[in-house]
């Protein structure tokens, strides 16, 4: 043993080992060497927080457990209550107890004791138990096999929180992933994926989670993490171990793939909302022959909902049988670019691609906004009670009759970007950017021609003779597998394009005026608004901004006349349903527009007419126009 100071020792086998955890000296204990567990360790329950590393100046060393199924026979903490951080980091793990590596043993007075295994290489029966507590999996590798016992779950514990990078393979036959046990307090089991996390978990034979005590949990995957969850039988065990809420925030990216069939269960059953951030995305296949009730997605009880607020993609691919159902009738919003479905199944190798065209596209041809529907879902109907397709483009695109959510084996909905160069009556090359490699499909004249775009999205297209005045060219534009489509139709002289590439989709303000009468205050972020102009011919253009509904917080108060436009000579316009002139171009300049304010104009926030109400906030969403 070697006391580096009074907090810390370095230990080199079981006995070094054992009694320094059954002490109350030292809290954190590295290893000098590989330990073999010789038995039991109960571990002092007098500390706040101890850390077991198993790197020491730089050496990696293994811990193998003692070969046992009693939870004796580990390191435990039983017999009495606390409120422990334990961590065990930088190691090797050798498993062969399936009470874990660290055993909390099943008593409620372990309810605040978290446990933190990080940066941990672990392969055997199951990695952790402590179902009273809560567990955080940091970048870890962890493979569950039968190793003197057989496999198990990865851990048997209240909540589960994954972060960094973690990969999970797991053979065993008999049980979940997560088994989490109990609710305390109130508040129920969950997964949480923390931002920016990347986690793969394959359980090659069983199911993701499952739950008692509860009948479901909650699920959070943090924005900008990436999850690839494979299944053979679902995300929770049964019709009756649901997951209540399920947040996909900002950014993040969760693939699902059910490979068997499981029963009549559906891959997911969720029971509360269902919500989807900002430029996140969904991918579920089920890809085997299912029968009714082996849905991707399924929505029981009243209380649930679906709401998409303006996700990068969403994907549901189901071989057997329908990809959404739900119990009851349910309330759903889309927020979404475009609407995707397909009537029949195409074979999962080949389908998504240019060659397999959805059946129905519905999307915004007028503007850039995007597609907003409203209604209602069960088991056997769609209804829509509000959409913002004009009567113009409810005339050109499909009947909405054939939007239907249930009873659709594969839908999608988002887009990829595509921008076509100006084309003349002089042109033998088509030029424009998509989604890198993506495949482009241009029809003109009653034919197809196929090319490929390139790693940045470049593509382009040489025919001759070069075509008349007034030809029509249609174009498609997919990624191979994606199920993602954009559709475009220009015509010859097709003058370029003009839209707004990029605006500032959130904008916070300072509550601290710089000025009175009326009092206004600047934005603590900034505001930009980016238009492309690719246009053969230039011209003068106008930017316009309308709001859809006042300032409005949580708790339902409104900041009547909160959100006005300040021009450069101080004019000042308040904001409403009605379009407000905010910028006016020079007709001459082209391409790539910034158009920027000054601290003290643009868009600014008046506080004189309502007061604030403090810690709360505040939202609208802002229509940017442009003519």
């Amino acid at each position: 043993m070697t006391i580096i100071d009074s907090e810390t020792v370095v230990v080199y086998n079981f006995n070094e080992l054992k009694s320094v955890l059954e002490g109350n000296t030292y809290n954190y204990v590295y290893f000098g060497d590989n330990i073999t567990l010789g038995g039991g360790i109960n571990v002092n329950l007098s500390r706040t927080n101890l850390t077991i590393d198993g790197t020491y100046n730089n050496i990696r060393y293994t811990y193998t457990d003692y070969p046992s199924s009693a939870y004796t026979q580990t390191i435990l903490l039983s017999g009495g209550t606390s409120s422990m951080n334990i961590t065990v980091k930088n190691i090797d793990v050798v498993g062969r107890n399936y009470y874990g590596v660290i055993c909390v043993y099943d008593s409620a007075n372990f309810t605040n004791v978290v446990v933190t295994y990080e940066n941990m290489d672990y392969e055997g029966p199951q990695m952790a138990f402590n179902p009273y507590s809560s567990l955080r999996i940091i970048n870890c590798n962890i493979n569950i096999i039968s190793n003197v016992s057989s496999a198990n779950e990865v851990a048997e514990t209240r909540n589960v929180t994954l972060g960094g990078n973690v990969t999970i393979n797991s053979v065993t036959t008999g049980t979940s992933v997560f088994w989490l046990r109990n609710v305390v307090g109130g508040v129920y089991p969950y997964i949480n994926v923390l931002p920016g996390a990347n986690v793969y978990i394959n359980t090659v034979n069983r199911y993701l989670y499952y739950v008692s005590s509860a009948a479901y949990i909650n699920m959070t995957f943090g924005s900008g993490s990436v999850s690839n969850i494979i299944t053979s039988t679902g995300m929770g065990y049964d019709n009756g171990h649901l997951t209540n809420d399920v947040l996909i925030d900002n950014d993040a990216v969760l693939h699902i793939t059910q490979t068997t069939q499981f029963g009549s269960t559906a891959t997911w059953r969720v029971r509360g909302e269902f919500r989807m951030n900002d430029s996140s995305s969904l991918k579920m296949v089920s890809n085997y022959i299912g029968t009714t009730g082996n849905y991707c997605l399924e929505f029981t009880g009243a209380s649930a909902s679906l709401f998409l607020n303006n996700p990068k993609s969403v994907i549901f691919y189901n071989l057997g049988t329908n990809a959404l159902n739900s119990t009851a009738t349910i309330p759903y919003t889309l927020n979404i670019s475009q609407f995707n479905r397909w009537t029949a199944v195409t074979s999962y190798a080949t389908a998504g691609d240019i060659y397999d065209i959805p059946t129905y596209s519905w999307y915004k041809i007028e503007n850039i906004n995007n597609l907003v529907i409203q209604g209602t879902i069960t088991s056997t109907t769609t209804t829509i009670s509000s959409i913002n397709l004009t009567s113009g483009e409810q005339t050109e695109l499909p009947a909405l009759t054939n939007l239907i959510l249930n009873n659709t084996r594969v839908m999608s909905m988002g887009r990829p970007s595509l921008s076509i160069n100006p084309i003349t009556d002089l042109s033998t090359d088509i030029t424009g950017i998509t989604a890198a490699n993506a495949d482009v499909r241009i029809t003109y004249l009653g034919n197809d021609y196929y090319v490929q775009a390139d790693g940045n999205g470049n593509f382009s297209y040489s025919y001759f003779p070069s075509l008349p005045i007034g030809t029509e060219i249609s174009f498609v534009s997919n990624v191979a597998n994606s199920f993602l489509y954009r559709f475009r139709t220009v015509e010859i002289i097709y003058p370029g394009d003009l839209f707004i590439k990029a605006a500032s989709n959130q904008i916070t303000f300072s509550t601290t005026p710089f000025q009175t009468s009326p009092t206004l205050c600047q934005r603590s972020s900034p505001l930009k608004v980016i238009v492309e102009d690719s246009r053969i011919t230039p011209s003068v253009w106008k930017l316009y901004a309308s709001i859809n509904s006042e300032l409005t917080n949580e708790k339902g108060n409104v900041l009547t006349d909160g959100l006005v436009f300040v021009d450069n000579i101080g004019n000042m316009e308040i904001f409403s349903s009605d379009p407000v002139l905010v910028y006016t171009s020079d007709g001459v300049t082209t391409g790539e527009i910034e158009v920027e304010w000054q601290a003290d104009e643009g868009i600014l926030l008046q506080l004189n007419v309502v007061p604030i109400v403090a810690k709360t906030t505040y939202k609208t969403d802002i229509n940017w126009s442009i003519e």
